[in-house]
């Protein structure tokens, strides 16, 4: 198999560099990733819907009170001119969040788990300042979201799964953030793009039902 540098187009030197000095890998305790912000305007909300707050994916004001159910999956079907595969993405990362109890993941995008020393420090990966409650910390090997998919017989190729996840950033039911140099604390060293992502699921998707605010479609 293709080793991994190769494959995230890393150099042998660049690739020597990052193994051997830890000060100048990404997500590492002092250079940790910085995941992209909860709160802004995604596409998706904004063309499909009117509440403004919804626009960023703040689905609080429509939660259902004293109500424990889960609108997750109700709420991920009525989502227009969804495809099959993001369906499909959709119910599985929700069914992994149920399973793990978290909502929070890091997944290689290749079809092979990632273990290496290009990045993250002592076999750990960190998200956020480590100083902070809400910072995370994940173990490697990163698990790879296309086998896991296989493994329950959802196939899709790897510019299909792009596609999904960015359809589920733009409507709100994750923030996504790439693990490479751009979304960390230093940016004056080697460029590298692990080909892994950190998820946050929305879990106001879960809690409040928001089925029944999508604008009307167009029938023909």
């Amino acid at each position: 198999m293709e080793q991994y540098e190769n494959r995230i187009n890393l150099t042998p030197e660049i690739a020597t560099k990052l193994k051997e000095n830890v000060s100048l890998r990404i997500g590492t305790f002092m250079n940790y990733i910085v995941p992209n912000p909860i709160g802004v305007e995604r596409d998706g909300l904004k063309k499909w819907t009117k509440h403004e707050k919804m626009h960023i994916g703040d689905f609080a004001k429509f939660n259902q009170k004293d109500d424990e159910n889960s609108y997750y999956a109700i709420n991920l079907i009525s989502v227009p001119n969804i495809s099959i595969d993001t369906l499909k993405l959709g119910l599985f990362l929700f069914h992994r969040a149920l399973c793990k109890g978290k909502w929070q993941f890091v997944f290689s995008l290749l079809e092979e788990d990632v273990r290496n020393s290009l990045f993250g420090e002592e076999r750990y990966l960190y998200i956020g300042k480590p100083s902070l409650k809400n910072s995370l910390s994940f173990a490697m090997p990163i698990k790879s979201l296309p086998t896991m998919l296989k493994d329950n017989n959802v196939h899709l190729t790897s510019s299909d799964l792009t596609s999904s996840l960015k359809t589920l950033y733009d409507y709100g039911f994750i923030t996504l953030t790439p693990i490479s140099t751009e979304h960390c604390i230093k940016t004056d060293i080697p460029e590298i793009n692990t080909k892994c992502v950190y998820i946050d699921l929305n879990l106001g998707a879960v809690t409040a039902k928001i089925n029944g605010r999508w604008k009307l479609q167009k029938t023909f």
